[in-house]
């Protein structure tokens, strides 16, 4: 089967049928209907050689649960079937035929606006707006999934004037001291730093260097089922200063995000 619509590998599962445990398996595989026969090895890839090693229990083939048949080609139908022995002069004949199709590497990103401004920043709200974000949205068949990275063009800029970024890292977001234009994460188990390190609405300030520092993620493997429209939020915030010259500031985010394949 391919369950979370994989590009490169499919699941299979034996039936042990009324083998003993000891019983052992050998597993072909073929996109041609078996004009081209390669095997499972024991590190669930594939060649055209059965090794010794590659006849394995169906316990090492993942019981009930199977394994993933690695390397395969993208957007191929692939029939497996499976043959067993259990000691000298018992190896049986092929099983029938199974067959799934691997699919295409896919990845769609969004983000929920183009543009956002930020409310006037006067004495009333003590130069401060907390209520502006973005949302980004992921769909990916990627296997080891994907990183979100964010990175800005400038400091928030109006002629020769600046705000300047929060001065914490990426790496060591704080509770929000002092001015400057920042953004906190909901990804609470972001890499790239301490584990956690967002959360209770910590900040950072954007960097300019590229791809960017990471912003969201999906670090777990997709096995059971692809990501998709997986949503992740950015807020913002600013604090200029009383001081701080009246203007129009303006800067960009750019967004990147890399599939892991």
């Amino acid at each position: 089967t391919n369950p979370a619509t994989n590009y490169d590998r499919l699941k299979f599962i034996i039936d042990n049928g009324s083998n003993p445990s000891d019983a052992i398996f050998a597993i072909a595989i073929s996109s041609d209907n078996f004009t081209t026969t390669y095997y499972v090895q024991d590190d669930n890839t594939i060649s055209t050689t059965l090794g010794a090693e590659d006849w394995q229990t169906y316990a090492n083939w993942g019981s009930g649960t199977g394994e993933f048949v690695r390397t395969l080609l993208p957007n191929t139908a692939y029939k497996i079937k499976v043959k067993a022995k259990n000691g000298k002069y018992t190896e049986s004949a092929y099983s029938a035929t199974a067959t799934a199709t691997t699919s295409t590497p896919s990845l769609t990103f969004g983000i929920s606006a183009n543009s956002l401004a930020f409310n006037n920043l006067n004495s009333g709200n003590s130069y401060t707006d907390t209520s502006k974000s973005t949302t980004l949205t992921t769909s990916t068949n990627a296997y080891y999934g994907n990183s979100i990275y964010a990175h800005e063009t400038q400091p928030l800029t109006s002629g020769a004037n600046t705000i300047s970024d929060y001065a914490s890292p990426n790496s060591a977001p704080t509770t929000w001291s002092g001015n400057g234009f920042g953004y906190t994460t909901d990804d609470s188990d972001l890499v790239g730093g301490t584990a956690n390190r967002f959360v209770g609405s910590k900040f950072a300030g954007f960097t300019t260097s590229t791809p960017g520092d990471p912003v969201a993620d999906h670090s777990a493997v997709v096995e059971s089922s692809a990501i998709s429209s997986e949503q992740f939020t950015i807020n913002y915030r600013v604090t200029a200063t009383s001081t701080t010259p009246a203007g129009s500031y303006q800067n960009k985010i750019i967004y990147v995000v890399i599939p892991t394949y």
